[in-house]
């Protein structure tokens, strides 16, 4: 289409509008998402103004039509991925909020209720609190780099 448009302007001699549409096919199909749509919207535009000297390059109404089309499907697919961050990134922040929420609870709520049942429940009592402690992984691995296994036990 834009070299449709660029070579009946050419031959027209009308330099503006030849230099509206000047884009290679890589201009248009490569680059940002968004700039590639503007310019093929651009070329898009150029040619139904010139609808009908056009004919002879093969442009009509049909063709105008296809290529509007192929431009709004791709605009709608190049949202996409826009949208997919937009709601990675809120579905982060509420992940977040719910494990800063649930330890809340344990901290504020279920380590201290545990502590009732340390005198009748005491295998209960010492799994929660063994399940609870914080693992430090680090002071068990030597920090030799490329060393990555635990370090023998001491002999008593």
């Amino acid at each position: 289409m834009a070299a449709a448009v660029r070579a009946w302007a050419e031959d027209q001699g009308n330099l503006t509008i030849a230099g509206k549409v000047k884009y290679s096919y890589s201009d248009l199909v490569g680059g940002r998402d968004t700039a590639s749509q503007d310019r093929c919207q651009t070329v898009q535009a150029v040619a139904e103004e010139l609808i009908a000297p056009l004919k002879d390059c093969g442009v009509d109404a049909d063709v105008l039509e296809d290529l509007q089309e192929k431009i709004d499907a791709y605009a709608t697919c190049i949202s996409k991925p826009r949208e997919a961050i937009a709601t990675g990134k809120t579905l982060t922040k509420q992940i977040e909020k719910s494990f800063e929420a649930a330890d809340g609870l344990l901290a504020n709520g279920l380590d201290e209720l545990i502590l009732s049942f340390q005198s009748t429940a005491p295998t209960f009592f010492d799994d929660y609190r063994n399940a609870r402690a914080v693992v430090n992984r680090a002071a068990t691995r030597d920090t030799a780099e490329g060393d990555n296994t635990a370090p023998a036990p001491k002999a008593a």
